[in-house]
């Protein structure tokens, strides 16, 4: 999880200036909350790498139950931040709910899993967790914002590499302010609705076929969710 290695980076960062005096009171929330999703994400990870690869269900079955019992507890601890105003307690409120709501329909879904050939758990698990995980990093975000900085300095210079990355980045921008189709949803554009119901939008990239750029910025978003719990 490459979100993980950025927030243990930024973690050393803040434990460093501490030990240097240089660390102001107010960034103590941003603190916890780095050790909070630090947690999280060395759990979930490990729940991937020890994954039985194994068709016999007595084995999978209590990975498997701890495995859902944890996500649903991320579901609804830690709903610590800083004071918001009514829009941003809405912001959360309907973060929150999203959440949910993801959680309840992935567990469903998972708690129903057999495996029927070995890996079949290990994939499904993987599956399982990167659904999660965008959401719930939306949810945490609306409680206490982390930002990432830059490893390097920029270049004036652009390489192909970080040109393509910039067009990419540009794509995805358009794609998240194309409105979307689904009546439920109307006046709200795509990115909008992947913070509302993430489900909605992964049924716009693999069913929705009345327009095809709806559908493609739809897979985009998609694609995006999952590099960004990866």
């Amino acid at each position: 999880m490459s979100k993980l290695n950025d927030y243990m980076k930024l973690r050393e960062n803040f434990r460093k200036r501490i030990e240097e005096g240089d660390f102001e009171p107010k960034e103590m929330l941003i603190l916890q909350e780095l050790n909070y999703r630090i947690e999280v994400l060395e759990t979930l990870q490990s729940f991937c790498k020890t994954a039985p690869a194994t068709v016999d269900a007595g084995i999978i079955g209590y990975h498997h139950q701890l495995a859902l019992a944890f996500v649903k507890r991320i579901a609804s601890e830690r709903q610590l931040g800083e004071k918001s105003d009514p829009e941003g307690a809405k912001r959360r409120e309907t973060a929150q709910h999203s959440l949910e709501r993801v959680v309840e329909d992935c567990c469903m879904r998972f708690s129903a899993f057999r495996a029927e050939a070995e890996g079949q758990y290990q994939k499904a698990l993987g599956s399982f967790i990167n659904t999660i995980l965008p959401v719930w990093l939306q949810y945490r975000s609306s409680y206490v914002e982390v930002k990432i900085p830059d490893a390097e300095p920029k270049s004036t210079e652009r390489s192909p590499a970080a040109s393509a990355e910039e067009s990419e980045e540009d794509e995805l921008k358009k794609a998240f302010a194309i409105e979307c189709p689904i009546k439920k949803y109307k006046g709200k554009t795509l990115g909008d609705v992947l913070t509302l119901d993430p489900r909605a939008i992964k049924w716009l990239a693999t069913e929705y076929d009345k327009d095809e750029s709806v559908r493609e910025a739809a897979k985009a978003i998609c694609e995006y969710a999952v590099r960004k719990s990866a």
